[in-house]
C-alpha cells in the first residue's frame, strides 16, 4: 500500500507540473499510473487475501487486463495520446471489485483497511464515471460552474482523507497493543 501512496503522489505532482506549469498534454502519464494503479493495487489485494481461489481471481484478472490494455498500445500507439476507455473501466471495475470483495471477506470480522478500501470504491467508481465522459464538456450547474473534473478532484480529496483515517487507525491499535 505504501508503494501505491508514493507512485499516486508522484503522479499528482508530475500531472500538475506537466499541466498548469508546462501546458503539456499529460494522457500518457495517466495510462502509465493507471497500469501502476493495476499492479501495486493487485499484489496488495493478492497478499491480504486468503482464500486461493480469490488469490488466483486477483492474479489472473490483473494479468487479463494488463494485456489487453497493453495490446491495444501495441495496436495502435496513438492511443497513447487519448482516453481509454477499454483501460479506465477495466482496471477500474477491477480495483472496485477488489475492494468489494475485501470488505465483504471481512463482515463481522475486525475490519483491516475498510476506510482504504471505502475510499477507494468511492473514487475509482467516480473517476470512471469521469474518464468514461472524456472529453465532452459536461456542466452539472451553470451558476456556480462546476466541472466534472472538479467532482471527481473532490472525490479524490475524500479517499486521501480515508487513507489518512485508516493510517491513524493502524497507528492507534499498534499503540494500544504495545
Amino acid at each position: 500500500m505504501n508503494y501505491y501512496l508514493i507512485a499516486s503522489c508522484f503522479e499528482g505532482v508530475v500531472c500538475f507540473s506537466l499541466a498548469i506549469l508546462f501546458q503539456v498534454n499529460n494522457f500518457f502519464l495517466n495510462h502509465i499510473f493507471f497500469t501502476i494503479q493495476l499492479l501495486f493495487l493487485g499484489f496488495f489485494f493478492y497478499n491480504l487475501f486468503k482464500v486461493p481461489i480469490q488469490k488466483k481471481y486477483v492474479k489472473i484478472s490483473s494479468i487479463v487486463v494488463f494485456l489487453v490494455s497493453a495490446s491495444q498500445y501495441a495496436i495502435n500507439p496513438s492511443s497513447f495520446w487519448h482516453f481509454n476507455l477499454i483501460e479506465i473501466f477495466g482496471v477500474s471495475c477491477l480495483i472496485i471489485s477488489f475492494a468489494l470483495l475485501h470488505i465483504y471477506n471481512t463482515l463481522g470480522q475486525k475490519k483491516d483497511y475498510f476506510y482504504f478500501c471505502l475510499g477507494m470504491i468511492m473514487y475509482f467508481l467516480c473517476s470512471c464515471i469521469v474518464y468514461l465522459c472524456g472529453n465532452l464538456s459536461l456542466v452539472f450547474n451553470e451558476d456556480p460552474y462546476i466541472d466534472h473534473w472538479v467532482i471527481k478532484d473532490l472525490f479524490f480529496i475524500v479517499y486521501q482523507l480515508l487513507i489518512l483515517k485508516e493510517y491513524f487507525t493502524i497507528k492507534r491499535e499498534k499503540f494500544v497493543r504495545k
